[in-house]
């Protein structure tokens, strides 16, 4: 019997059993990681959706200053052309106000238009500020807390001119018989408090020129202060006041009516009433 010839036959390597250890470490490196990742984009999201929302309201608290010195603006053009007629007005010689050729021409002056600020801004702006930790945000928020607080004093004491002027108008159209004159044009010219009016819509004009441009004085220094542009804050004001006049479409009556029902264009009334 032939001898079998020896043949080198490698060693068949046993099944490695898994390193439970290893395993388990790399199970839990990968779950450390997934939070870490899980918790660390969130707190990312967080901080970046917080650093939008301040960004808002810096930019609604700008925004507001901004268009309150454009009314501000507004109503200094408004005065002037009041000036203009007030200049007219009082130019005229006393003893020549009855005259039919100056009463033709006498356009009295009346009361001035109101004035005030959008307080939504400013609502926002205190309930957003608790959460602002930073001397480069107490800074601003002490600016914005003195534009606040200017808008609503100018805003006041623009009330107070109109209330005066109410006053002064009031009394002379309601107790006509008290002030000399035979015409209301006339009485209203007369009357000293009036003329008194008149004469100050000049130096108001100007006082509001003026703090349209502090107002955005304020602005500048707040804006440095945020690094935020020219450019980007009157976008915003562009884009907020058009979607202000998108919701607030304006309507009149008048849209509504039509001519009245002529009784020769309609059927007679049995024919009608079968419809």
């Amino acid at each position: 019997m032939n001898d079998i010839p020896d043949v080198n036959v490698p060693d068949m390597p046993l099944e490695k059993k898994p390193n439970l250890w290893k395993y388990l470490l790399l199970t839990f490196l990968g779950t450390t990681l997934s939070i870490i990742l899980t918790f660390g984009t969130s707190a990312l999201v967080q901080q970046h959706r917080r650093m939008h929302d301040r960004k808002m309201t810096v930019l609604m608290v700008m925004g507001s200053v901004e268009k309150f010195a454009q009314k501000l603006d507004e109503r200094a053009e408004n005065l002037e052309r009041s000036d203009t007629m007030a200049t007219y007005l009082l130019n005229i010689p006393v003893d020549s106000l009855e005259s039919s050729d100056y009463q033709r021409n006498i356009k009295l002056i009346g009361i001035p238009l109101g004035i005030a600020y959008d307080k939504t801004a400013e609502s926002v702006f205190i309930n957003n500020t608790a959460s602002w930790s930073s001397t480069k945000y107490f800074d601003f928020i002490n600016w914005a807390g003195v534009c606040f607080y200017n808008m609503k004093s100018i805003e006041d004491k623009h009330n107070s001119y109109i209330a005066e002027f109410e006053a002064a108008f009031d009394e002379i159209w309601d107790h006509p018989e008290l002030h000399p004159g035979n015409s209301m044009k006339t009485k209203f010219l007369l009357n000293k408090k009036y003329r008194e009016l008149l004469k100050g819509i000049h130096d108001k004009a100007a006082y509001y020129r003026y703090l349209a441009d502090k107002m955005r004085d304020h602005n500048r220094v707040s804006m440095e202060m945020m690094d935020v542009s020219e450019k980007e804050l009157m976008k915003f004001v562009e884009d907020n006041e058009a979607v202000a006049k998108m919701k607030n479409v304006s309507r009149t009556i008048k849209q509504y009516l039509n001519p009245e029902l002529n009784i020769d264009s309609l059927p007679a009334m049995e024919e009608w009433l079968k419809k």
